[in-house]
């Protein structure tokens, strides 16, 4: 009897940091991260009809939202100085390694000071080809400026005011059902949002930096 070659497809996602001084590109990240228990189950759902009963009315078939479980699409980035590649375990929550288990980032910081702890990706309709790099690649990207993370009492969930000086070494992606005026701590509701989890080297944030955050999926 004849082996069987069989192709395995399943969604495979990395990330990839651009670190900018001034305007200029100085430096970059790359590396893969986890799909969380949440982002698998929300993969799940989101191919999950609970019935039909639209789909036949229409030429194109598409479902209305009765017939869907979820119409929550990845929306938000938020940041944190935790993770396993912190640059301070003794100062920040840092034991957090990229596992299923993740609900959300370990030590959030803010991004902006309104407050906010979220990010508003890019949409990704047609024209927008830096998010559809080819038939099989989704790219949620983020431009996220210095301002918005480099501020007086920038203050961690650890409780640690990291002022203007921001060592960024995690990110999670967030649904749209996440509040970004909410914080990401585990008893949050957007402890319950975050689907993908990534801890890099250390971005060191100042005045002066600013990054761009690509985060594919890849089927």
């Amino acid at each position: 009897m004849q082996g069987r070659v069989v192709e395995q497809v399943s969604p495979i996602s990395n990330v990839h940091i651009d670190i900018f001084e001034n305007g200029k590109l100085i430096d970059t990240r790359d590396s893969h991260n986890v799909l969380t228990n949440t982002g698998r189950k929300w993969l799940r759902n989101l191919c999950r009809a609970v019935s039909f009963s639209s789909a036949d009315s229409h030429e194109q078939g598409w479902l209305s939202a009765a017939d869907v479980i979820t119409a929550e699409r990845p929306r938000f980035i938020g940041l944190g100085v935790g993770g396993i590649l912190t640059s301070d375990s003794s100062t920040f929550y840092g034991t957090q390694e990229e596992l299923t288990t993740v609900y959300t980032v370990e030590d959030h910081i803010q991004i902006t000071s309104s407050p906010t702890w979220l990010k508003e990706i890019e949409p990704s309709p047609d024209s927008n080809t830096e998010a559809l790099p080819d038939d099989y690649t989704l790219r949620f990207i983020a431009n996220i400026l210095e301002s918005e993370v480099s501020f007086f009492n920038n203050e961690t969930r650890s409780g640690e005011t990291v002022g203007p000086t921001v060592r960024v070494s995690e990110a999670g992606l967030y649904l749209s059902g996440a509040t970004p005026t909410e914080d990401l701590s585990p008893t949050s509701n957007n402890a319950t949002r975050c689907i993908a989890y990534n801890t890099f080297e250390p971005v060191p944030f100042n005045p002066k930096i600013s990054i761009r955050l690509e985060w594919d999926f890849r089927w």
